[in-house]
């Protein structure tokens, strides 16, 4: 209005003579006033005490051990790293047990809880993959007006359950009728745990018949087809995610 004077009172030791002043509080809870006078001089007041209330959002964040969990070892101990550490605040874990759905979750309130991925797992083959956890920190302030004010954050990661426990065999019938045609170690392309790894083996002059780095799939496995019947001899050797493996033994080939 041309001519009024405006005078804003922030409760904060902020003012304003702006008709329409926007301004950032910090955390806190305020009083407001304000004055408007008129050309005349006449002045008008409205005061709102304790009417703003500004509440700082939890800033969520976690950490969880083992790094990368097996189906050897498949709990995960959760690190609540939140800040503040308020007694106010309320935690809610969202934890997928499904690595196929991301819908299926499961919810717990304590501060640092663990979870075992075994327990939705029909079979220890169904463990290993990739799994969201999720963590929602929330502070809930009762406002002067007798409400509830919820502040919240959100952190997110992902967790990879490993399977680590590989087997080897000790017989290969390379005579294509599909079963244990080919060697073949369990666990390690589904499983996850090594990716890293070196395959050798030798006949029994110690000659080398065959060589493969890195392992991924297994179509990277040893053919014996191409070589005679007879007694061979392994050594695989592999850096994983929980450490470095070294293994050791023969294989008969049956024709």
């Amino acid at each position: 209005i041309d001519g009024y004077i405006h005078h804003w009172d922030f409760g904060d030791g902020i003012t304003s003579e702006l008709e329409s002043p926007t301004h950032t509080y910090s955390e806190g809870i305020y009083d407001l006033k304000y004055y408007i006078t008129s050309v005349d001089g006449c002045v008008d007041s409205l005061i709102y005490p304790q009417t703003i209330a500004v509440y700082s959002a939890p800033q969520a964040a976690f950490s969880w051990s083992p790094t990368y969990p097996s189906v050897t070892n498949p709990v995960i101990n959760l690190q609540n790293l939140t800040v503040p550490q308020s007694p106010a605040n309320n935690y809610f874990w969202e934890l997928q047990y499904n690595q196929d759905n991301p819908l299926s979750v499961e919810t717990l309130t304590d501060i640092n809880p663990s979870f075992d991925y075994s327990t939705y797992a029909s079979s220890l083959n169904d463990i290993p993959g990739n799994y969201t956890v999720r963590l929602i920190a929330r502070t809930d302030n009762l406002a002067p007006s007798g409400n509830l004010v919820y502040c919240r954050d959100t952190a997110e990661n992902t967790v990879l359950v490993v399977n680590d426990y590989l087997t080897f065999p000790n017989v290969v019938t390379p005579n294509g009728d599909g079963i244990n045609d080919v060697f073949i170690i369990g666990n390690l392309i589904e499983g996850m745990g090594y990716p890293n790894n070196t395959l050798d083996i030798y006949n029994r002059w110690g000659t080398l018949v065959f060589h493969k780095d890195n392992i991924s799939s297994y179509a990277d496995f040893w053919d014996p087809s191409n070589v005679p019947a007879g007694t061979y001899f392994y050594r695989f050797t592999a850096r994983g995610y929980n450490g470095n493996i070294e293994h050791n033994g023969s294989i008969e080939v049956i024709k």
